[in-house]
C-alpha cells in the first residue's frame, strides 16, 4: 500500500507545511495591515493640517455636475477619514 504524500519516509517536491507557521503567517499579516493602516490615517491626518484635501480633486465644471435634462446632480461624496 502507498504511503500518503507527506508522510515520514516519502519524497516530495513540495514540503507540507508546518501545523503553526500559517497561523503565524496570518498573525504577521494582520499586524502589517494594521500598521500600513495607522501609516496612512498619520499621513491623512498631517495633510489636513497642511491645508490638503484627502480624495480626488473637485468638480469646478457645472457642466459636469448637471444631467443631460439640466437638472442638477448631486456631488459625489468626499473621502471622509475618522479622527481619533
Amino acid at each position: 500500500m502507498p504511503r500518503p504524500p507527506g508522510s515520514p519516509g516519502t519524497h516530495s517536491s513540495t514540503p507540507s507545511p508546518k501545523p503553526g507557521s500559517l497561523t503565524a503567517l496570518a498573525a504577521m499579516s494582520g499586524m502589517e495591515r494594521e500598521q500600513i493602516r495607522d501609516r496612512t490615517l498619520e499621513g491623512h491626518e498631517s495633510a489636513r493640517k497642511r491645508g490638503k484635501t484627502i480624495g480626488g480633486a473637485g468638480v469646478t465644471d457645472e457642466t459636469a455636475v448637471r444631467s443631460e435634462d439640466g437638472a442638477a446632480l448631486a456631488a459625489p461624496p468626499q473621502l471622509q477619514v475618522p479622527t481619533n
